[in-house]
């Protein structure tokens, strides 16, 4: 089963489209953590939630990782670059 999250503008300026590849329409949890490992936005989406705009307007510019963690257990990554806004 392959699952994959993306960005339609990375780098971005303060908004981002995520799309979440979620074949078996799990709920999921988006976590938006800063070069130290902090956690900074959360976004609780249901099943079939899967395409949703991201505002990270706010945080400072630099290197993010967004991870998806699925109701199984599983969970799948992608950095993201925040540029200056």
């Amino acid at each position: 089963e392959f699952r994959r999250v993306l960005f339609r503008s990375n780098p971005s300026t303060g908004w981002t489209n995520v799309i979440v590849n979620n074949p078996r329409s799990q709920n999921f949890t988006v976590s938006v953590f800063n070069r130290f490992g902090q956690v900074v936005p959360r976004r609780q989406n249901q099943s079939g939630s899967n395409n949703f705009r991201l505002d990270l307007s706010g945080l400072p510019a630099g290197d993010y990782t967004l991870e998806a963690s699925f109701e199984d257990g599983t969970r799948q990554t992608n950095q993201l670059i925040l540029a200056s806004q």
